[in-house]
């Protein structure tokens, strides 16, 4: 099933949308003075190219700091989630505003989560995602194995 994915006019502000739910991340670039202009514009590009990806695996995509927000897994995974964003992440971008949750089903059983943060590069610009941790949560409430950290 194809979900469909639109991606807003970016201006000033910067628009992602998404499974028909506008994600508006203004309020949280006008906070960040040390991203310029022309960081936030290439940002936006990199957003616009990653989270139709995203779809076209099979993923739903949610903004890091709703995705929290959410309760969809327990707080030790959150918490688990944030320490690898924080270590792996670029920290030029704050985690909240520029990070993802990417997910899908991956049986009768399972769902595997990757929280994706801006790749922390020291030789050039950011230029995509990298993913800062996975979880494949099992139905009857409990992390598979594989995934524990």
């Amino acid at each position: 099933m194809k979900k469909e994915v639109i991606i807003a006019a970016i201006t000033c502000l910067l628009g992602v949308s998404f499974n028909g739910q506008a994600v508006k991340l203004e309020e949280n670039l006008s906070v960040q003075q040390s991203v310029d202009l022309e960081e936030r514009q290439r940002m936006t590009r990199v957003i616009q190219y990653w989270v139709p990806r995203w779809h076209t695996e099979g993923y739903t995509v949610e903004m890091y700091k709703d995705f929290k927000y959410m309760r969809i897994l327990p707080d030790k995974i959150i918490s688990r989630f944030e320490r690898c964003l924080q270590i792996y992440a670029n920290k030029k971008y704050p985690i909240d505003e520029f990070s993802f949750v990417i997910y899908k089903r991956q049986d009768s059983s399972s769902t595997t989560y990757k929280v994706m943060g801006v790749e922390d590069t020291n030789v050039a610009p950011p230029v995509k995602f990298m993913e800062a941790d996975i979880c494949t949560w099992l139905d009857h409430g409990h992390e598979s194995p594989s995934t524990e950290h």
